[in-house]
């Protein structure tokens, strides 16, 4: 009946309940693109189901689909939907999308990647055991998530994660699909990918705190010596120079920030590759995509991720037509994500948590969601 992509979605935020002796078939999701993939699947198959969607305490709707329609309980039970994990691409694939993760960040100027699963402890020994053994993808250790114990909630959640870049690769070439995959992991997938064919081993670093440093990366790659002079002088900034053979061949008066645009015009040419970029500790958060949930009336839901400090930011915001005024409404959540709690924490900032957003910040990103939205065709108004 369902697709293996539907099955694993269904795995991941799905149950059977029972409401006075009659089974109900539910699925729950703050994903609202997953939840319409679940719709869609509902209907191709004439199962009748109820959809509505809940306000959850940090504001980001929650979509819930319930089915008592016999065929489909008859379904579940025969198929064993619920019993244990399926192993297999198209499977593993849905239940990622619900009860994983796969993110870049930034971690002291180098772009790192993980993919993460988490479950029962039979399901993450079983789909462990299959990437280990089967596919020979290098994974950490099962650990038992004890992140809420400390509020008197006992957990019986696992998980487990895969940080090596050729483990990932070989997660995204075994798990990629362009039909059956919500807009956002598609995109996470692709940016991995041009990652791995443009970036080559020796590249670890990727962002660089000053000019200087991320000047001395490419010169020790490119073969260069650029360096200043004893003294050198009172003037602000101080210059730099090009050595050959210990004489000046060149001087940047501008200083190092002068030496890093010079240094990145030779390594583009030079590497296929574009040159590492500096970033001072920037508060603002730079738009990386943003994707359409769904349309009602003259309102649209839309996701958008982001990057701030080198952290993954991920939210939910509303969109308002008025009349040809396309407006960003209200900030309905964001969070900020990382691979190690740790690293939030030390920023004031829980793990997976709401983060507040400074006034700055907030009419940065209105700006940016209107611009995506203005000049994007498919987030436009009907015309009457």
């Amino acid at each position: 009946m369902f697709s293996d992509y539907i099955r694993g979605l269904l795995y991941g935020d799905g149950h059977l309940s029972y409401k006075e002796g009659t089974p109900i078939l539910y699925f729950s999701s703050t994903h609202l693109i997953l939840a319409g993939f679940v719709e869609d699947a509902l209907q191709k198959h004439s199962i009748p189901y109820i959809a509505y969607e809940r306000e959850t305490g940090d504001w980001s709707p929650l979509a819930i689909i319930e089915s008592r329609d016999k065929e489909v309980i008859r379904y579940v039970d025969e198929t064993s939907l619920f019993q244990g994990a399926d192993l297999n691409p198209d499977f593993l694939r849905g239940y990622l999308e619900t009860k994983g993760t796969f993110f870049s960040y930034d971690e002291q100027g180098k772009t790192r990647h993980r993919i993460a699963y988490s479950g029962s402890c039979d399901d993450m020994e079983r789909i462990h055991q299959h990437l280990s053994d089967d596919l020979g993808v290098s994974c950490s250790s099962i650990i038992h998530r004890k992140e809420r114990e400390e509020q008197g909630i006992i957990s019986v959640s696992y998980r487990f994660a895969i940080q090596n870049r050729d483990g990932i690769y070989k997660m995204v070439d075994y798990l990629y699909d362009k039909e059956e995959i919500s807009p956002m992991l598609l995109d996470t997938m692709d940016e991995f990918l041009a990652f791995n064919e443009n970036t080559p081993s020796f590249r670890m670093k990727d962002v660089f705190k000053n000019y200087r440093n991320a000047t001395k990366f490419m010169t020790r790659h490119l073969g260069l010596d650029i360096q200043g002079k004893k003294g050198g002088g009172a003037a602000k900034p101080k210059p730099v120079f090009l050595w050959e053979n210990g004489e000046v061949v060149r001087e940047f008066t501008g200083g190092w920030k002068e030496a890093y645009v010079y240094t990145s015009e030779l390594f583009a040419k030079t590497y296929p590759f574009d040159p590492p970029r500096v970033e001072r500790g920037t508060l603002m958060i730079h738009l990386e995509s943003i994707h359409l949930h769904h349309k009602r009336f003259n309102k649209v839901h839309m996701s958008f991720m982001g990057r701030r400090e080198g952290f993954l930011v991920t939210g939910i915001t509303e969109i308002v037509f008025s009349g040809a005024h396309i407006q960003m409404h209200k900030l309905c959540w964001c969070r900020f994500h990382s691979a190690k709690g740790e690293q939030l924490e030390a920023h004031g900032i829980k793990p997976d948590s709401s983060v507040p957003l400074s006034e700055e910040e907030l009419d940065q990103l209105k700006r940016d969601i209107e611009q995506e939205v203005t000049k994007n065709p498919k987030f436009q108004p009907k015309k009457k």
